[in-house]
C-alpha cells in the first residue's frame, strides 16, 4: 500500500497489497506544503523525520474505499498486528509509524 502525498492531494494506491506499506513524497524530506496537505487530511499527526505518524483508523477507512479483495479487513489487520509486533504500531494513539520513499514515477490524477 503507498500512500502519495503531493502539494494538492493524498492518496492510497495499490490498496490491497498490504505486504508493504510507506509513504511517497516527490522529494525527501518533504515541503513544507505536502506534509501539511498530509496533515490537515486526518491521516496523519507528524512528520519525524524520515517517517510518518499515519493514523490506522484514518488510513483503513482511506485504502478500504479502494481495496477489493475479499478478505480486506482481516488482511488489513493482521498488517497493523506485525507492525506492533515490529514496535511500528502505537495503540494507544493508534498511529503506525511509516517510512517516507521518494516517488520514483509521476503518478496523474
Amino acid at each position: 500500500m503507498i500512500i502519495e502525498v503531493t502539494e494538492k492531494f493524498v492518496r492510497v494506491r495499490e490498496s490491497d497489497d498490504l505486504e508493504r506499506l510507506h509513504v511517497e513524497f516527490s522529494a525527501v524530506p518533504p515541503s513544507a506544503i505536502a506534509a501539511n496537505v498530509l496533515v490537515t487530511s486526518g491521516l496523519a499527526s507528524a512528520v519525524e523525520g524520515d517517517h510518518i505518524l499515519v493514523s490506522a483508523s484514518a488510513l483503513r477507512e482511506l485504502a478500504g474505499q479502494s481495496a477489493t479483495a475479499q478478505d480486506w479487513s482481516d488482511s488489513y489487520q493482521k498488517m497493523i498486528d506485525y507492525a506492533a509486533g515490529k514496535g511500528w504500531y502505537n495503540p494507544a494513539a493508534d498511529t503506525i509509524r511509516v517510512h517516507i520513499e521518494v516517488a520514483t514515477t509521476n503518478h496523474n490524477e
